[in-house]
Parts: structure tokens; sequence; C-alpha cells
């Protein structure tokens, strides 16, 4: 949405023209999480000889109904400990995408006024401010599979490691038309 504001008319003088006449821009963007499921993280079931991936492979969910699978700390944003792999050659029960990754909220600003302007030419001062709140939006998981070919679980599982927009950013722009 776009605002406009201009001071009252006791403003006159210079601290009209510096403090009046400004256009303020904004946009929220606000989005749920993608869906995802973690994976075994090997080739249990042998679909391929000597492979090293999973071919999203799932494992077997052992949690009782109800228990919190997101736990939502970067950190461990799942819970791995609610899965376990599947018997040999077989395929796990996990349904597809049954966990929500993070989900995405961003605010841009930008605050605009025209400094100057004949029938020709004008001067325009832009202030910028993308994701203005500063706000963290974390990617998937980087590592969705639990387990290696030994059998070990893995302490990546669930582990955040990038984000999906950048931090805040404030740019500065004057602008000459002609």
């Amino acid at each position: 949405g776009n605002i406009s504001w201009s001071l009252p008319g006791s403003w006159a003088g210079t601290a009209g023209k510096i403090l009046g006449g400004w256009d303020l821009h904004a946009m929220v963007q606000a989005q749920s999480g993608p869906p995802f499921n973690p994976t075994v993280g090997f080739d249990l079931a042998r679909l391929s000889l000597g492979g090293t991936t999973d071919f999203g492979q799932r494992p077997v969910y052992i949690g009782v109904p109800g228990a919190t699978k997101i736990l939502g700390d970067p950190q461990r944003w799942f819970d791995p400990f609610l899965y376990a792999l599947p018997p040999a050659g077989m395929y796990g029960n996990l349904g597809r995408n049954t966990l929500g990754g993070p989900g995405l909220v961003s605010l841009d600003l930008g605050l605009h006024k025209i400094l100057w302007r004949t029938e020709r030419q004008s001067v325009r001062l832009r202030v910028e401010a993308f994701n203005a709140t500063n706000h963290p939006n974390f990617q998937l998981p980087s590592s969705l599979g639990l387990f290696d070919s030994t059998l070990a679980r893995l302490g990546s599982a669930g582990h955040i490691t990038t984000t999906t927009t950048s931090s805040r950013q404030i740019q500065l722009a004057l602008r000459w038309a002609f």
C-alpha cells in the first residue's frame, strides 16, 4: 500500500519542506512453511547397487499420537528421535510431506520525496528498507537424512544452516530525471 502525508499550513518554511510531501510504500510478505519429510539417509532398501543415495526412502514413525514433531529451533527443527529405521530391504511407514518447514515473514518499506521539480526536470530522494524488521526467515533443514550406512543416527538431522531472505538492507538513492 501507499501512504502520502503533508504537514499543516502552520509548518511553513524549511521545516515544512523537509518534513512534508513524503510518500510511504510498504509490502508485507507472509507464507506458511513448505511441507517435507525426513528420509532414511542411505539406500537401506537396496534400490541401487553400491549407491549412496537414499532415493527418498522414508523411516518408520515410532512417536505416540500427538507427539510434538516440530521443535521450531534452527539447531533441531524437528525431533529425529520419533523415527526409526525400517527393516532392511523394506520401506518405512512415514507419509509424504508430514512435517512443515519454517514460514516466511518480510516487510519492505520505501520512503520517497520529490526535492525539486521544474517542467522538464525533477530530483527525487528515495530511502528503501528490505526486511525492515530484520526477521530471520529460515530454509528447510539442510539434512533430512536420519541415519548413515553404519545405522548410526546423524547428529545433523533437522539442523537448519541457511536462510531464505537476507538480513535488513537499507539503500538511499537520489534520482535526477530530465
